[in-house]
């Protein structure tokens, strides 16, 4: 819709961008596993830097969920004013449900044809969860969203459980021991791993995947970059209970504290009322 900006005259226009497409491309391009492919992310890179610096630069206020989709945009339209305003998660409907740890399990979410979760979970399953399975040979891994692509429901076995579309996610959640995230690709914040901070549940995670999030650490997740620095992550916190808790109770807090619906609303109001 962007480009009919051009046609409102002088009405100020508010673009929520939400995910910087330069940055979601370039992620994609260190990634890539051929020649060819490589030259089709670049032209699609050179298309999208012709866009933005062709509409973005136009509008009264552009959004963005994430400082680093924001460093990106600054370095294509440096005379574009910008505003960050993560995401949310409504924290009344993401929360523990006690329905008991289906031990020892681990869960990502998320659309299953969308790229950048695609490529995570392939990454996990063919170089991360052999190295898991080494030492913990019952750990079951369950993905879980609509639409699996031929490549991910080719995964499924006795330990890898494919569930397609469920009506609810939260109970899958919530039985698992531990939510990963091994992401390579993408941009934005990651509404998936707010929902599972919200549900109080621990995160390892690759640093790609913490863009817009008050990520510490030890603290409210585990990061962890590399097959066998994530593996072996996800081994210790199997292996510490107490430790899992902790985890998961500091990343509720965090999402308590600093992502709730209605702190994120008043950011937005004040935002469209500067601009």
């Amino acid at each position: 819709m962007i480009p009919y900006s051009r046609d409102i005259g002088e009405v100020p226009v508010f673009i929520d961008i939400m995910d910087d497409g330069i940055l979601e491309l370039a992620r994609e391009l260190r990634s890539c596993g051929s020649l060819k492919e490589a030259g089709l992310i670049v032209k699609k890179l050179l298309v999208t830097y012709r866009f933005e610096r062709k509409y973005f630069r136009r509008a009264a206020l552009c959004c963005l969920a994430s400082e680093r989709d924001a460093e990106v945009l600054r370095w294509v339209c440096p005379n574009t004013k910008q505003v960050v305003i993560p995401n949310g998660v409504d924290s009344e409907y993401f929360k523990p449900l006690g329905l008991g740890e289906d031990f020892p399990s681990l869960v990502f979410e998320g659309n299953m044809s969308f790229s950048p979760n695609v490529d995570a979970v392939l990454y996990f399953c063919r170089e991360i969860l052999p190295l898991i399975w080494k030492q913990v040979p019952k750990a079951k891994f369950c993905i879980v969203g609509k639409d699996p692509v031929a490549e991910i429901r080719a995964l499924a076995n006795d330990r890898v459980t494919v569930t397609g579309y469920v009506n609810d996610v939260r109970p899958y959640l919530d039985r698992a021991s531990i939510f990963v995230c091994p992401l390579r690709k993408g941009a934005g914040i990651q509404n998936k791993v707010l929902q599972a901070w919200a549900m109080a549940k621990p995160v390892v995670a690759t640093s790609i995947a913490l863009g817009g999030l008050r990520a510490q650490n030890e603290h409210n997740i585990v990061i962890a970059d590399g097959p066998p620095a994530f593996a072996q992550q996800v081994v210790r916190l199997i292996g510490d209970r107490a430790l899992r808790e902790e985890l998961g109770k500091k990343a509720r807090e965090t999402v308590l504290d600093h992502y709730n619906w209605e702190e994120r609303v008043l950011a937005f109001d004040k935002a469209l009322k500067v601009s």
